[in-house]
């Protein structure tokens, strides 16, 4: 059968079939069905759209690598990598440090400017909320005002679109020794809170959360903190819920929080890191970081290799081998989990004015 044909067959569909198809392309394949013809290109340009591509997206493992300068690659379960610029971005770069917040969707090139805030932040996070169009980010970091008694304090800023204003929160913690050692992890946002793991012992959570405006600790279960000595904790949102990842040598073991207000976890099936293909590599856990999860599969990058784990049939695939020429370090460069969606940053961007 022609293309030709294909696609007309294809749009004769009614829109509410035609959606569900479109959305369960990867976000590659969907840049390039806005172009097929006008009326698809409203489509997919339509909130609905949107929507239910953000609801189906969540089923899908991605991730985001920063390979160099603007240099970015998307890592797609379904679509391969695709690679990125935030060259369109070369001005709000440049004034990096400056007070400007730029948030940006590096797939559809829009972005948006948050209001200027100076802050020396140790703690970043970012959240969509697809359901109210709202956007919150924040930025926190250690008082650096040589205070002894504002020693151990936490200075966050918190942004939301629906008021486009930063507010100030402030978090006490008993000592300095546990911000010390906060991850590098991504922040994860699950029930209207942010969620940052530490590496001190024991390990915790620190939390804010928004629907209180405040900051807490939020202590694990023995049966999570259990384990072999030599082990590393990650943290990542799993199908909406927070999960605590242990990862050591021969096993990566995840833990989900199903009930968040009765802090009730399950146990994924553990995923064995004794591969030959893995073990070939010659890498410790420590050069390990899982970066996205779902119930099918897994990325996870293993020093200069990111790797796709197929759950059902237990196999393991090269996704991406960054070029280790110009690279001092195997894990100078950050991967993050990544939420394919079309909402544009223009969404925001109307809030804010």
């Amino acid at each position: 059968m022609a293309a030709s044909c294909l696609v007309g067959i294809v749009c004769s569909l009614p829109d509410d079939i035609l959606t569900e198809i479109l959305a369960r392309l990867s976000m590659k394949s969907i840049l390039r069905a806005k172009s097929v013809c006008k009326h698809w290109h409203k489509l997919i340009s339509g909130e609905y759209f949107s929507r239910r591509n953000v609801q189906v997206s969540a089923r899908n493992s991605m991730a985001m690598i920063e390979v160099s300068g603007t240099s970015l690659r998307l890592l797609d379960s379904l679509g391969g990598v695709s690679r990125l610029s935030l060259d369109f971005l070369e001005t709000e770069v440049s004034e990096k440090g400056s007070g400007s917040t730029t948030v940006c969707n590096p797939i559809t090139r829009q972005h948006t400017k948050l209001p200027g805030i100076d802050v020396d932040a140790d703690l970043v996070g970012l959240a969509y909320d697809s359901s109210g169009r709202t956007l919150n980010a924040v930025l926190a970091g250690h008082a650096n005002d040589g205070n002894d008694e504002t020693e151990g304090t936490i200075v966050g800023w918190v942004f939301d679109s629906e008021s486009n204003n930063w507010r100030k929160l402030i978090y006490q913690l008993d000592g300095l020794y546990e911000f010390s050692f906060i991850s590098k992890n991504p922040a994860v946002f699950v029930n209207g809170a942010f969620h940052w793991i530490t590496d001190g012992s024991p390990t915790i959570l620190l939390v804010l959360d928004l629907s209180r405006d405040l900051w807490r600790k939020m202590t694990l279960p023995d049966k999570i903190l259990q384990g072999p000595e030599d082990r590393v904790f990650y943290l990542l949102e799993f199908e909406g819920c927070l999960s605590v990842i242990q990862l050591s040598d021969s096993w990566m073991v995840t833990w989900v929080l199903e009930n968040y207000d009765e802090k009730v976890w399950y146990m994924l099936d553990p995923v064995s890191l004794s591969s030959k293909r893995l073990l070939t590599l010659g890498t410790s856990m420590l050069e390990m970081a899982p970066v996205s999860q779902t119930r099918e599969d897994l990325i996870l990058g293993i020093g200069l290799w990111m790797f796709d784990y197929q759950k059902n049939n237990e196999v393991w695939q090269l996704m991406y081998k960054m070029n280790k020429y110009g690279l001092t370090d195997p894990q100078c460069y950050s991967a993050f989990p990544f939420r394919a969606t079309m909402l544009p940053c223009c969404q925001v961007d109307d809030q804010l004015h």
